[in-house]
């Protein structure tokens, strides 16, 4: 954890920001492996082109990832994080056929829209809540142009929606649990920090108290 912390912020951020950065490359690292494990399971039932665009999400999340390593630039890379998931949710559900057959996978847009105010900056927020808004509306219009079904079968469709569900409420749990911990670790910090200045108070009045007692000595 103290290790990922180091290579996704630096030494002079602030703690909100470091928090913040934290997160953001935490859950985008996080999403590459899951994108991975829904491509191949949808070739595994025969929806190939949802195969491909979530095989092609995680590809793109791991650039993005690479790429905030390497130029550093936060707010970039979440706002591409954020904004390019919601696409590519989009897409897959699309190519599922719509809300009937698509096991509930564009509720994962919702995401950003959640975490857009820890992620992003606070004032950005209402830009997610517009954007999700319009992810929606578009999803609904598609309805009437969109083929519907695909080759997945009813109990494996069930399946998949539970297991949506469960994982879309494991992914606004999982946040929390790392804000938490990182606070601890930012009070940590902060009471380590109180302490060597105490410390160096104390050395200092010390040393004042000891060169006082000279002079009285040496009058």
């Amino acid at each position: 954890m103290d290790r990922f912390a180091r290579l996704a912020t630096e030494p002079e951020d602030p703690p909100e920001l470091k928090l913040r950065k934290l997160l953001g490359m935490g859950m985008s690292v996080l999403l590459v492996p899951v994108y991975l494990f829904y491509g191949l399971f949808y070739f595994s039932v025969g929806a190939r082109l949802a195969g491909q665009l979530a095989v092609t999400g995680a590809i793109v999340l791991l650039l993005l990832c690479l790429g905030s390593f390497t130029f550093r630039n936060y707010y970039v890379f979440a706002r591409l994080m954020m904004g390019f998931q919601q696409v590519a949710l989009l897409s897959i559900h699309l190519s599922l056929g719509g809300f009937t057959s698509s096991a509930y996978v564009l509720v994962y847009a919702l995401i950003s829209l959640l975490l857009a105010p820890i992620l992003d900056e606070p004032r950005n927020a209402r830009y997610w809540l517009c954007g999700t808004i319009f992810l929606v509306l578009v999803a609904g219009v598609a309805e009437f142009v969109i083929p519907h079904g695909n080759t997945v079968s009813p109990v494996v469709l069930t399946t998949l929606t539970l297991f949506n569900i469960l994982g879309f409420c494991g992914l606004v749990l999982l946040p929390s649990q790392l804000f938490a911990r990182r606070i601890l670790a930012i009070n940590e910090e902060l009471s380590e920090a109180r302490a060597a200045q105490l410390a160096q108070k104390a050395e200092h009045l010390a040393q004042t108290q000891q060169a006082l007692e000279r002079r009285g000595g040496d009058t």
